[in-house]
This record gives C-alpha cells, sequence and structure tokens, in this order.
C-alpha cells in the first residue's frame, strides 16, 4: 500500500483503518498509528505507551511536569520478560527518577496480574519492606510536587502502611519526614513533610475513613505547594485526592520546611514504613510529577486509567 504521508486526497478516497475490541488492541506500537475501536465506537491513536481517544482525549495522562511514571500494566515499563524485576520509568522529562529495582530492599515484591491488569505485588508482612527508589534524595524538591498512586491493598494488619517514606533511621518522628500512606490499620492517611518545628505542624490527616478501600483499586493522589511560604506569602496548601476528587486539604503558616534532609542512612522508597508496615497489596501505576497539579488535572489522570481498573 502507498504511504500517504504528507498527500493530499481530494474526491471519493477511502482510507481502510485497522478495526478491533479493546482486547484486541496491540499493547505495543508506534507513535501516530490510528485504529477504530468497535467497543467504544471511537477512532485511537498510539501515544507514548497508551491508546487514546481522539475525539475525547480520554487514555492520555497528564504529560506536562512528569518526572517519573512506572506503569506495570504498560509492556516497556512492567518488571516482566526482559526485565525481570526491574521496574522501568517511562517518562522522557530530563531529570526523571530512573528504574527501580521491585525487589531491591526485600524479595517480597513481585511481578503479577490481577483481573487482566499488570501490577506489582506483596503479600509479606516485614519490617521496612518496600522497594527503594534509586536517586539522591537532596535532589528531590519537598515544596511542590505530586505523588499519585494506583494501588489495591489487601489487609490492614498492624498500623501504617506507607505508600512513600523518607527518614532517617535516627529521625525522631517530628523531624526530617517526607512520608505518606495509612496509619491505625487503614483508618486514617497521613501526608507527612519534615519540620524543624514541633511534631505535626505539618501534618494533613483524613481523620477515620479510609480513601484506599481494601481489594478495590483507587487512585491516591497527594499534591502540595509550599513555594508560598518561602517566597513571604502566609500560607502554603496540601491536599489529598481519591479518584480525582479531592478528600481534603490542609492550609498552614509554618515557613519553614526541612528540604534538605539527604537520608543517606535510613529509608527512601515505596511501598514500606519503618517497622512492620509493608504495604500488602498491589500497586498498577505510580507517577511523580515535579509541579503541583491541579484538580481537573488530577481527575483527567483518573479518567484516563479508571477503565483498565475496573471503575
Amino acid at each position: 500500500m502507498a504511504t500517504l504521508k504528507n498527500t493530499i486526497i481530494n474526491g471519493n478516497a477511502y482510507l481502510k483503518i485497522p478495526t478491533g475490541t479493546t482486547a484486541q488492541r496491540p499493547a505495543t506500537a508506534n507513535n501516530g498509528m490510528v485504529r477504530y475501536n468497535s467497543d467504544t465506537r471511537e477512532m485511537e491513536h498510539y501515544e507514548n505507551g497508551r491508546w487514546i481517544e481522539t475525539r475525547t482525549g480520554r487514555g492520555g495522562i497528564v504529560t506536562n511536569g512528569l518526572r517519573s511514571y512506572w506503569d506495570a500494566d504498560v509492556p516497556a515499563s512492567a518488571p516482566t520478560g526482559s526485565n525481570g524485576t526491574t521496574w522501568v520509568d517511562i517518562s522522557d522529562h530530563p531529570n526523571k527518577i530512573g528504574n527501580v529495582n521491585i525487589q531491591g530492599r526485600n524479595s517480597d515484591w513481585s511481578y503479577s496480574t490481577v483481573g487482566g491488569v499488570g501490577v506489582v505485588t506483596n503479600g509479606t508482612q516485614r519490617s521496612g519492606g518496600g522497594f527503594g527508589i534509586p536517586y539522591p534524595t537532596t535532589n528531590f524538591n519537598k515544596l511542590a510536587g505530586t505523588w499519585e498512586f494506583w494501588c489495591r491493598p489487601t489487609s490492614w494488619s498492624n498500623g501504617s502502611h506507607g505508600l512513600i517514606v523518607n527518614r532517617d533511621n535516627d529521625t525522631a518522628n517530628d523531624t526530617n519526614w517526607y512520608w505518606s500512606g495509612s496509619w491505625s490499620s487503614g483508618g486514617t492517611w497521613y501526608f507527612r513533610h519534615g519540620t524543624t518545628s514541633s511534631c505535626c505542624n505539618m501534618d494533613l490527616t483524613t481523620g477515620t475513613g479510609n480513601i484506599a478501600s481494601l481489594n478495590t483499586w483507587s487512585l491516591v493522589s497527594m499534591t502540595w505547594d509550599w513555594r508560598g511560604n518561602n517566597n513571604g506569602q502566609s500560607s502554603g496548601s496540601k491536599y489529598l485526592y481519591k479518584n480525582g476528587v479531592e478528600v481534603t486539604r490542609r492550609d498552614t503558616t509554618e515557613n519553614t520546611v526541612n528540604n534538605s534532609h539527604t537520608s543517606s542512612t535510613g529509608l527512601f522508597g515505596v511501598g514500606h514504613s519503618t517497622t512492620n508496615s509493608q504495604w500488602l497489596g498491589q500497586f498498577g501505576a505510580i507517577r511523580h510529577y515535579d509541579r503541583p497539579l491541579e484538580a481537573w488535572e488530577l481527575y483527567q489522570n483518573f479518567v484516563a486509567d479508571k477503565k483498565r481498573y475496573g471503575i
């Protein structure tokens, strides 16, 4: 078939476009390929590991500021096959975090599938369990950004279950923390930045009530912006979202965020905290942005992925 690139077609001309169901879509393709999805009755195009509905834009996640992106359901990223235990960072950000070894700290994590969706999964309670992220924490800006986790907890046994944690082993709770996850068997969710003042001045908590139900997929998003405090403004803000909808927020006038913590002897990774508090369940995708996402962007990311997670 002759190429039609940069060709103007006049008159009665027809193009034969590949057609098939959602399940029949090729998992990998070249950017710019198009097809007709007979399930959704929409034209789709392939872009950076995703089939995106061309008319609606559904299927595409926000890429502006996307520093790092691990997705166990995208073949180029999934820690399986030729990748082994390596979860590949598929962001094209010039300062991306990079690949992670899901068995880097303990051997509890592995690649599997849940309902046909690729995941990294763990079912073992272990002290400090999880997998580390491999970049110097001095290169991590605690003043502004976004973390997102497609997660499916399967148990709330014992106390806390960290999505991500950064803490020196010899540091008290109220200083030098960067931590988010559930506490007290999932009843409360925390999002804490390290502070040089008294404990908890920077905490964002949900109080009672779980934002990630057991055996159910949820997109948990955390976004924050403390740059105003350091620029002489009166407050900074941090937010917790579930499935693209705000759960809670906190504003504070505290103007000191400890952004120099290197955690050279401590823990910095996903899926663990510092005691018997390893995340029990699955991660589908993890995203880190170097800027705070707007509410509509967080919702767009939820819409982009919810179908494959059965929501």
